[in-house]
């Protein structure tokens, strides 16, 4: 008798852990889902408002190159003028610029991704930092 009781307790915990494992990839599936749904969200989210902003900033340019050309009497060199002025800019974004966007790229997807306490543990404390200003 002892040893029946014994046999269905391992066949009960057998078939616990089993339910457990299974219920445990299902959860992980789903929240693999729910992340990938968040993530391409908001990459096409970023990816109209970068359009619509791209737009606004092109309508802008010419009308600041042909203010400037009017200006001065050369609608040429009101657009080498603000040509100029993305140049410059470009040239700032490559020097300062990409190190302001890794770590906003990062603290957006870590935010996403990872609670409040795994970020704690990942996160250095310069990033740290920034996350919590934000």
């Amino acid at each position: 008798m002892p040893l029946n009781k014994v046999t269905n307790h391992i066949d009960e915990l057998y078939k616990n852990t089993q339910a457990y494992i299974e219920s445990t990839m299902e959860y992980y599936k789903l929240f693999a889902f729910k992340k990938l749904t968040e993530s391409s969200s908001m990459l096409v989210t970023m990816l109209v408002a970068g359009s619509i902003f791209l737009i606004f900033i092109g309508f802008l340019s010419f009308g600041a190159a042909f203010l400037i050309g009017d200006a001065l009497d050369s609608y040429a060199a009101g657009f080498f003028i603000v040509a100029g002025f993305y140049l410059v800019v470009f040239i700032l974004f490559l020097l300062f610029g990409r190190n302001v966007f890794d770590s906003f790229i990062l603290t957006k997807f870590s935010k996403m991704f990872f609670n409040e306490s795994t970020i704690d543990e990942v996160l250095d404390e310069p990033l740290q930092t920034e996350v919590d200003s934000q």
